[in-house]
């Protein structure tokens, strides 16, 4: 019910809106576009550091989970490139 009165309400021109779990994280790459690493399952090169991996919106914005999530992926993109 929460989500259908959310989905109703229109955002006015100038308004906001988080933009996340447009590429969600799993285990099968028919439903999913990274691995839980953040790696895309098709491309050995193509990692994801933005809201995108989140698997639901949250009801706040998520810059902390993002900002946690950034050097994670670096790190494992470092560790490719040496």
């Amino acid at each position: 019910m929460g989500r259908r009165l959310y989905l109703e309400n229109d955002i006015p021109i100038g308004g906001t809106a988080h933009q996340e779990a447009t590429a969600r994280f799993g285990t099968d790459p028919t439903s999913s576009a990274p691995a839980f690493n953040c790696n895309a399952h098709e491309f050995d090169n193509l990692c994801t550091a933005d809201a995108g991996f989140l698997t639901s919106i949250g009801t706040v914005g998520l810059p902390l989970t993002i900002s946690a999530n950034a050097p994670l992926v670096a790190v494992q993109l470092k560790e490719r490139a040496t």
